[in-house]
């Protein structure tokens, strides 16, 4: 009778410990590398419309630079209005 006692306690031992098993099967985290985005960036305001990548986002030095480049573009096509 001990030795069925026995049993029965350690199977219900058991049962309990297996769920405890460590997770190493998980994906491994991301790996982050810092990069300096430049003192420029860092001085901006951090308002919403930056955060978000808004109008305000761009400085006006690199609005007139995508706007240069967006009239070479539009000019370098062979088709016309």
């Amino acid at each position: 009778m001990h030795k069925v006692s026995i049993i029965v306690i350690l199977a219900l031992l058991m049962g309990l410990a297996a769920p405890l098993a460590p997770a190493s099967a998980g994906p491994k985290p991301p790996d982050y590398k810092p990069v300096d985005i430049g003192p420029e960036i860092r001085e901006w305001d951090a308002t919403q419309e930056r955060i978000q990548g808004g109008p305000s986002a761009i400085t006006p030095q690199q609005e007139e630079a995508q706007e240069a480049k967006a009239m070479a573009a539009a000019a370098s096509t062979p088709y016309a209005d």
